[in-house]
């Protein structure tokens, strides 16, 4: 079921695993956060993927973007380091 949840959010096992670790330990549910699926999705059309990145650009637009900046870049690489 995690394998089939991955696949459906365009994660890794290990990202799905993570992201279920994250968000359930958080104070706040995550709005993003999906039920694994106990029976298999239906494939998503083209143009609902399309659609979906729309939505995900707009809601980054909205927080002000990301800062995808070299330094920016160095840093999150010294950081992932340090864990």
């Amino acid at each position: 079921r995690i394998k089939d949840a991955a696949r459906a959010n365009h994660r890794s096992v290990n990202g799905e695993i993570l992201f279920r670790l994250a968000a359930s330990v958080s104070a706040e549910p995550s709005p993003t956060a999906t039920p694994i699926p106990s029976a298999p999705r239906e494939p998503v059309s083209e143009e609902e993927l399309r659609e979906r990145a729309r939505k995900r650009r707009a809601a980054i637009d909205a927080r002000g973007g990301i800062d995808l900046s070299p330094e920016r870049i160095e840093a999150l690489i010294q950081e992932g380091r340090r864990r």
